[in-house]
């Protein structure tokens, strides 16, 4: 076998390998893009569920019921909140 031949036959094997390893990858990217679509279809079938019950739900507050979870109203000057750091951030919480 000439050495012509040889490398012929060596660049040929290379292609094929190539060939079937990308042939390879691009089915394995579609049918991941397939199971992609799927979860994403799912993923807003449950944040559309989740909406219609939360509104469902804010339509039922009222303020005898916040008052009965232990809620009040806040007095005349007040705008906003204090509430200490989380638990999770008191060790890096510096003053």
């Amino acid at each position: 076998m000439t050495r012509a031949r040889r490398s012929l036959l060596s660049l040929i094997l290379i292609l094929a390998v190539a060939y079937v390893y990308l042939t390879g990858a691009v089915i394995f990217r579609v049918v991941e893009g397939g199971r992609t679509r799927e979860n994403a279809a799912a993923l807003q079938s449950a944040v559309t569920m989740l909406e219609s019950r939360y509104v469902s739900l804010s339509g039922a507050l009222t303020l005898e019921l916040a008052r009965a979870r232990g809620f009040h109203e806040l007095s005349e000057g007040a705008s906003f909140v204090s509430l200490p750091p989380p638990a999770g951030l008191l060790l890096t919480y510096r003053r």
